[in-house]
């Protein structure tokens, strides 16, 4: 996704007529680029930043197996799921 897209679709929505009052993403540099910035700024909305690290900090695995399994799950969902949800 470019930076245009990603700007795109704030600027082509409602988010900010909505009430969206923050927006969250991944550290992709359509994300973390100048215009994207500019464009968030514009609307008075801050961005939190996504880090992989906060599902593995937010878990209390008992055992090595069961931290893979659920770190496994995690990255399927997010490279297959929630990416989509933005598509």
């Amino acid at each position: 996704m470019t930076k245009e897209l990603a700007t795109s679709l704030i600027q082509g929505s409602k988010l900010w007529q909505l009430g969206t009052k923050i927006i969250h993403s991944d550290k992709g540099s359509q994300y973390t680029s100048d215009l994207f910035e500019y464009v968030l700024a514009t609307h008075g909305m801050p961005r939190r930043q996504c880090s992989n690290q906060e599902y593995v900090f937010s878990q209390c695995f008992q055992m090595l197996q069961e931290a893979i399994a659920g770190i496994d799950t995690y990255i399927r969902w997010y490279n297959e799921e929630s990416i989509s949800l933005v598509a």
